[in-house]
C-alpha cells in the first residue's frame, strides 16, 4: 500500500511539472525564419501532396525542429519520428503534439 501511494505521488509531481523552452536557436526557428508566410505555406502543402502521393509506411525527419512538418505526415496517420539536437525545440515540438493527439497513446515520451 505505501508503494502504491509513492509511485502515485511521484506520478502526481510528474505530471505537475512544466518547462516552457524559449529562447535556443531553433526552437524559435519559425518565428525569426527566413521564409515567407507564402513560401512556408507553400512548403506545408508540397509535403502534405507528397505525403498523399508517396504514402511512404514511416516517416524520419531529422533536424524537425518543432516538427511543423512531421505533423502533416503524422496526421495522414503515418508513423513518424521526429529528431532535433535542440532540447528546447523537441519540448515544443512533443507540447504540439500533445494537443494535437486524438489518441492518448499515440505519443511515446521522445518525439
Amino acid at each position: 500500500m505505501a508503494l502504491t501511494g509513492l509511485v502515485s505521488s511521484l506520478e502526481s509531481t510528474i505530471k505537475s511539472l512544466s518547462w516552457k523552452p524559449v529562447g535556443t536557436e531553433w526552437a524559435d526557428y519559425y518565428t525569426g525564419t527566413n521564409y515567407s508566410d507564402v513560401a512556408f505555406s507553400s512548403k506545408q502543402q508540397i509535403l502534405n501532396e507528397l505525403m498523399t502521393t508517396v504514402k511512404p509506411g514511416m516517416v524520419w525527419d531529422l533536424g524537425s525542429n518543432t516538427g511543423v512538418f512531421s505533423r502533416i505526415a503524422s496526421s495522414k496517420g503515418i508513423p513518424t519520428i521526429s529528431f532535433d539536437v535542440d532540447p528546447a525545440a523537441v519540448e515544443v515540438n512533443y507540447l504540439e503534439s500533445c494537443k494535437e493527439a486524438k489518441d492518448p497513446f499515440f505519443l511515446w515520451c521522445w518525439i
